[in-house]
C-alpha cells in the first residue's frame, strides 16, 4: 500500500510543480548505459520564484521554465531538437532530445517521476525495471515483526486513515496527469512483463492519474488486502524482502513488475558519442535560434545536479 502510496504522491508532486503534467519519454538505450530520450511535455508554466507577487510575461515565464529544464536536469551531455510553445490555455510544451552517458543518473529536473534501471542481470543479459521511486535513506533498519491481531488492526486502520488524508490532495492534481515511457533495447528481447509493444517496435506502458487514483481506492477497500499486506511488510522487517502487490494488476492487468529482459548480441543501437558530439556542438546556436541565450535559470534546490557541458 505504501508503493501505492508513493507513486502517487511522486505523480500528484511532480502535477503541483508542472500542473496538469502529461508527459512522454521515448528512450534508445544501450548495453553500457548511454542512451537518449525524446521527451514531450504539456505543463503549466512554473514561475521561477514561486510565490512572487508579479506573475513575470508569459513569454518570459516560458523560456525561464524552458532554461530550467536544459539546465538542471541531471546526467545530461546534451540536448538537441529543443521546441516549444504556449497553449491556449497558457501551457508550456516542451520537446527535446537528451542525451546521457549514464541512465542511472539521468533524471529529469521536472518529470523524473518514476524509478528505472537498465543494468546487466545474473544470466549474462540486461533487464529493464520500472520500479517504485526511491525511498530516502533511513537511519536504521526495523527487524522482522511478529504482529498481534490488535497491532494488524491498528495498523490497517493507521493505512486508510494516512490515504484518507492524502486523498483530495491526490486527487486534485492527478486528475489530468498522465505518464508514458517507451524504450528501445539492444538485443534479442526475453521475459516481458507488463509493457505493451508499440507500433515501432518499443516497449511502453502509460500511467494515468485518475486510474491510479482509483486502484488506490479499490486497493484500500480491501480488507484482506491491506491485512496481507501489513503482516508481509512487518514479517519482511525494514529492508527486507517485498512482495508484488495488487496494484501492477489493477492497472495493467498482471502482478509481475514492469520488467523486460534482453539477451543475445547486445551492440549499441546507435554511435553514442556521434551523435552527442554534434548536438554539443549545434547547442549555442539552437539556444541563440530559440532566445534562451540570455535568459537565467534558477536550478532547484537539489545538490548534485549538472546541466548539459556547452
Amino acid at each position: 500500500m505504501r508503493k501505492a502510496l508513493r507513486i502517487a504522491a511522486a505523480m500528484a508532486a511532480a502535477a503541483m510543480l508542472a500542473g496538469c503534467l502529461e508527459v512522454r519519454q521515448d528512450y534508445t538505450l544501450n548495453p553500457d548505459g548511454s542512451g537518449k530520450v525524446a521527451v514531450d511535455l504539456l505543463m503549466q508554466e512554473v514561475p521561477v520564484n514561486v510565490g512572487q507577487a508579479d506573475k513575470p510575461d508569459p513569454e518570459v515565464l516560458a523560456k525561464q521554465t524552458v532554461r530550467q529544464i536544459l539546465d538542471a536536469s541531471a546526467g545530461v551531455d546534451a540536448w538537441a531538437d529543443v521546441a516549444f510553445s504556449r497553449t491556449d490555455g497558457e501551457r508550456l510544451h516542451f520537446k527535446g532530445t537528451a542525451y546521457f552517458r549514464d541512465f542511472s543518473k539521468w533524471n529529469m529536473t521536472i518529470a523524473g517521476l518514476l524509478g528505472v534501471t537498465f543494468a546487466k542481470d545474473e544470466k549474462g543479459g540486461m533487464t529493464l525495471l520500472v520500479d517504485r521511486p526511491p525511498e530516502k535513506a533511513k537511519a536504521a533498519a526495523a527487524p522482522p515483526q511478529k504482529l498481534t491481531e490488535a497491532e494488524i488492526d491498528r495498523r490497517v486502520k493507521a493505512e486508510r486513515e494516512a490515504f484518507r488524508q492524502k486523498r483530495p490532495w491526490l486527487e486534485s492534481f492527478l486528475a489530468k496527469t498522465r505518464v508514458e515511457m517507451s524504450f528501445r533495447l539492444p538485443g534479442t528481447r526475453g521475459e516481458v512483463s507488463n509493457l505493451q509493444n508499440d507500433e515501432g517496435g518499443a516497449l511502453r506502458f502509460v500511467l494515468e492519474g485518475p486510474k491510479l487514483l482509483q486502484a488506490i481506492d479499490q486497493l484500500t477497500a480491501d480488507d484482506q488486502y491491506l491485512r496481507d499486506r501489513v503482516v508481509a511488510e512487518a514479517e519482511a522487517g525494514q529492508g527486507g524482502a517485498r512482495r508484488v502487490d495488487a496494484l501492477n494488476e489493477k492497472l495493467f492487468g498482471s502482478r509481475a513488475p514492469i520488467r523486460a529482459r534482453v539477451t543475445g548480441d547486445l551492440r549499441p543501437l546507435f554511435d553514442y558519442e556521434a551523435e552527442m558530439k554534434a548536438a554539443k556542438e549545434a547547442y549555442p546556436k539552437m539556444v541563440e535560434r530559440l532566445g534562451l541565450a540570455d535568459v537565467p535559470s534558477t536550478p532547484p534546490a537539489e545538490s548534485g545536479r549538472r546541466g548539459p557541458a556547452k
